[in-house]
């Protein structure tokens, strides 16, 4: 037990089979952690937030050397899980793409979910995003619609399909959206030194 810490510690469990070390900080940080467990043999660690006061919802930060995973909670735009995957050869062969001076892992994808937004029709309310940086290609899933008749979900098929125009200003705010999130990423592993899980 810990008191008048500066970053907040105010416990530290630490398990040796398997090895595992569980820090616990009282409110106060600028970050908001509240909780975060590392699993040394996994080189896993495992971060838990007071979501409420944190700027961008985060509840859970989960890091590998390989993936980056975040949940969230009641954010305005529904995003309630990202899941990012870097390239393991980055580490395996110690290339690192290089940002602004800065040693970065090399992103490969970024998978989005969004929960149903009741206020706009099915096919254009985006349920699953996910950017294939290797491919360059950018997927999107739509939910099901809720057929009147139906005990399961179904997809209009006589619905008339995007103008477009439409469908550039999709593409225009993916394409934003994947810059977006790329930033994101790059500010996690500022904040939270990803790299070195």
């Amino acid at each position: 037990m810990f008191q008048n810490r500066e970053d907040c510690l105010f416990r530290s469990i630490r398990y040796f089979q398997p090895e595992t070390i569980i820090d616990e900080y009282e409110k106060g940080r600028e970050d908001a952690l509240m909780r975060q467990t590392r699993y040394t043999e996994e080189s896993r660690r495992v971060m838990e937030f007071f979501q409420q006061v944190r700027h961008d919802s985060l509840k859970t930060l989960t890091l590998t050397p390989v993936s980056l995973e975040e949940q969230f909670e009641s954010r305005e735009d529904r995003l309630y899980h990202r899941f990012v995957t870097f390239d393991p050869r980055t580490r395996a062969l110690n290339k690192w793409s290089i940002t602004d001076g800065t040693i970065r892992r090399t992103v490969t994808k970024i998978i989005e979910k969004f929960h149903r937004n009741e206020e706009l029709v099915a096919d254009r309310d985006i349920a699953r995003r996910e950017f294939d940086i290797t491919n360059e290609e950018i997927n999107i899933n739509y939910p099901l619609r809720r057929g009147e008749n139906h005990s399961r979900d179904t997809v209009d098929t006589a619905a008339p399909p995007q103008k477009k125009v439409e469908l550039f200003w999709l593409l225009e705010a993916c394409l934003k959206a994947e810059r977006d999130a790329l930033k994101h990423i790059r500010d996690m592993e500022d904040e939270f030194g990803t790299g070195n899980c």
